[in-house]
């Protein structure tokens, strides 16, 4: 996979905004609804930059496929600590 390289910025990007903005709104309390909503949004605005905005960009239906994997990967380890991960403090004690 010698372009293996020329894509993964593409996955890195997309991975570390979903998980960073997704993982404070897990903290904060916000329902998952909205996270999902996010994802979703990222996904869209990755299609269309990667096939349609040719503005500092070249056109590549690769970086968008990994840009699909980097939201969903972040997307699934997202829904992990939703459901086993996270306690309340009162838990605790």
């Amino acid at each position: 996979m010698e372009d293996f390289y020329l894509h993964v910025s593409n996955f890195a990007i997309s991975y570390l905004i979903l998980f960073g903005v997704g993982y404070a709104w897990l903290l904060m309390g916000i329902p998952l609804k909205y996270i999902s909503m996010l994802a979703g949004l990222m996904l869209l605005c990755n299609f269309i930059y990667e096939l349609f905005v040719p503005v500092l960009n070249t056109p590549d239906v690769v970086d968008a496929y990994y840009g699909l994997i980097g939201v969903i990967s972040a997307y699934l380890y997202l829904l992990v600590i939703k459901k086993v991960g996270l306690n309340k403090v009162d838990d605790f004690k």
